[in-house]
């Protein structure tokens, strides 16, 4: 009887590792940095390599539910609204820049209304307030995705907040991500479902870390209130997201409140996200709008599942159409070169391009990793500034009129990985509002030179490389 041997049994997965390195290159839409890496892997370290591969290097596993999170692409009635919107882009009294960006937009199916009232919040806790305020008042529905709630004050207060309305009669649905959410006690929802209200997991996993979808997370952030006044940004629900880490603190976020057609948008992707989730098809109504002259907003989902890099290429698109000014905050900075080169361009042709990234690290490694391309940056003439505390806004500014605020970080993860979410708002004044916003953050920082870079510890400048090698798989 034949008996395999350790030295078989290795041989065997070697083999199998050369099969995958082998379909990698030839077969797969990989970057070549993320073959290279998962090959040089596969083959050097042959068991952890397989295993890190299945957990973490295929793609997600949707399978035929795929079919509920792009059912509004198949609407007659979706269709015929992008097509009405198109027509009337025109008539927007903004620029042709703007126009052209929304019509891009447009293109990859983003609606886009222009009747909306837009709050930005900077404080986190005055956010939160009116959030919890607004859902206290809310009279038919609450639908809330989140990327990250916690088991504490914060979110204690606001799982409560949605088992009262949902104990009221309000239809209340939550959606979570379970990779974000993965330290909460199994109890922790009871409340909500015990109250009649609905709580899903996004792409759950019985073993959670064990997970083919590990990396393909949720990441958005949206609580939508009768589908007129929606909440969005780059906060998730925990006391940390308001200072109350002293190691983080000052903690620093963006987040917008939206009244109007676009709040109907969002709801849309909740929807949308949710019946991907539970695999149910609940009917999500939509509707045209008046043109007013108020807010003209945009909303733009991005995600594994649908066309390569929209959100991406809109910034992209943004950054060269640029003539005076481009502002970008991010907690994580780790481009690919399509990215890095947009924004070197424009730097290198007179643009004022200013980054803003976090002083203190709240992943040490994925810091390190940024810290190695914003000195790329500084060498080419953008100006890179360190946000005292920890900076967790996603913002993006263009000149006088474009600005965009979302869930969207500018690394491999938000490009490529997770479910992301922003709205691009064409509006001069809450441009000005954004710009002052930015301005104040950037008084509280520090700013990175090519003498501070050169004075930083050897140690320090060896993790900064090494990470920077690791960026297509962290």
């Amino acid at each position: 009887m034949f008996k395999l041997t350790n030295t078989d049994l290795l041989m065997i997965i070697y083999l199998i590792n050369v099969f995958i390195s082998l379909f990698l290159i030839f077969f797969e839409r990989k970057q070549a940095t993320s073959v290279l890496m998962w090959s040089i892997i596969l083959l050097l370290l042959p068991v952890l390599g397989l295993i890190l591969y299945i957990f973490l290097g295929r793609g997600p596993s949707l399978g035929r539910r795929k079919k509920f999170l792009h059912k509004y692409n198949q609407d007659i009635k979706y269709q015929r609204l992008v097509k009405k919107q198109k027509d009337y882009v025109d008539e927007c009294r903004l620029s042709d820049f703007s126009q052209e960006l929304i019509t891009f937009s447009l293109d990859n199916d983003c609606l886009c209304s222009t009747d909306n009232d837009v709050e930005l919040f900077t404080d986190t806790s005055n956010y939160y307030s009116d959030l919890l305020r607004e859902i206290e008042g809310a009279k038919d529905f609450i639908n809330v995705e989140f990327f990250i709630i916690r088991d504490d004050d914060s979110g204690r207060e606001f799982i409560n907040l949605l088992a009262k309305k949902a104990f009221e009669g309000l239809k209340v649905r939550l959606l979570y991500d379970d990779i974000g959410c993965m330290g909460l006690r199994k109890n922790f929802f009871d409340c909500i479902i015990k109250s009649g209200g609905e709580v899903c997991a996004f792409l759950p996993s019985r073993f959670k870390i064990f997970n083919r979808n590990l990396n393909y997370r949720n990441h958005r952030k949206i609580a939508v209130i009768d589908g007129v006044c929606a909440f969005m940004g780059s906060s998730n629900i925990g006391d940390e997201y308001l200072g109350k880490n002293s190691y983080l603190s000052p903690w620093k976020d963006c987040n917008l409140k939206i009244k109007g057609t676009a709040a109907m948008h969002l709801n849309l992707r909740v929807m949308q996200d949710y019946n991907f989730a539970t695999e149910q098809d609940n009917q999500i109504k939509l509707a045209d709008h008046n043109i007013k002259n108020n807010l003209c907003v945009q909303i733009l989902s991005d995600g594994p599942d649908s066309k390569e890099g929209l959100i991406q290429q809109a910034y992209i698109k943004a950054i060269y159409g640029a003539r005076k000014r481009i502002y970008l905050q991010t907690p994580y900075f780790i481009p690919d070169d399509a990215f890095m080169i947009a924004l070197i361009t424009a730097s290198r042709s007179g643009i004022d391009v200013r980054v803003v990234i976090p002083q203190k690290a709240d992943k040490k490694a994925v810091h390190y990793a940024t810290l190695s391309y914003v000195n790329e940056l500084v060498k080419h003439g953008v100006k890179v500034y360190e946000k005292r505390g920890f900076l967790h806004s996603k913002t993006l500014l263009i000149d006088d009129e474009i600005s965009s605020v979302g869930s969207f970080n500018i690394d491999i993860r938000s490009f490529v990985l997770q479910f992301e979410i922003t709205t691009f708002i064409y509006d001069k004044k809450f441009n000005q509002k954004l710009f002052q916003a930015i301005r104040e953050d950037i008084k509280d920082s520090v700013e990175l030179t090519r003498k501070s870079i050169a004075l930083r510890p050897i140690n320090q400048k060896a993790a900064e490389r090494f990470m920077r090698l690791l960026t297509p798989i962290i």
